[in-house]
């Protein structure tokens, strides 16, 4: 069973903070999913999560606005996490074009690497 890194644990964290009504059950589902798969795709990755299927279920069918400045890329990298009948599904970057690698690099190597990040979440316009 594969779980979170810290990168997703940070992500998701932000984006259950901005979760409104439903905050309280994306933060459980959150704290009790596990990852199912992760999809390098050289620029970014996609992580699919396997939540508890008796979550209580939330209303939201995606989730955004968080970004992770990481230290190996150039630009801030934004994230969505997609919500499949009220549950936690998958977690991803919103544009992988947009995030070009400073070294060239693997971006899921650099993320099990934990070179440093710092995420927040937009303000709404």
């Amino acid at each position: 069973m594969m779980h979170l890194s810290k990168l997703e644990e940070s992500v998701l964290e932000t984006m259950s903070l901005q979760a409104g009504n439903d905050r309280g059950a994306l933060h459980a589902q959150i704290a009790t999913a596990t990852v199912q798969s992760r999809d390098n795709t050289g620029v970014g990755f996609y992580t699919k999560l396997k939540p508890d299927p008796s979550a209580q279920p939330i209303h939201a069918r995606t989730i955004g606005n968080v970004f992770a400045n990481i230290d190996s890329l150039k630009n801030p990298m934004t994230f969505v996490l997609f919500i499949k009948d009220g549950l936690v599904d998958l977690l991803g970057p919103v544009d992988e074009c947009a995030h070009p690698q400073a070294d060239g690099g693997d971006m899921h190597e650099a993320e099990i690497a934990l070179c440093g990040f710092v995420v927040s979440c937009r303000e709404a316009a």
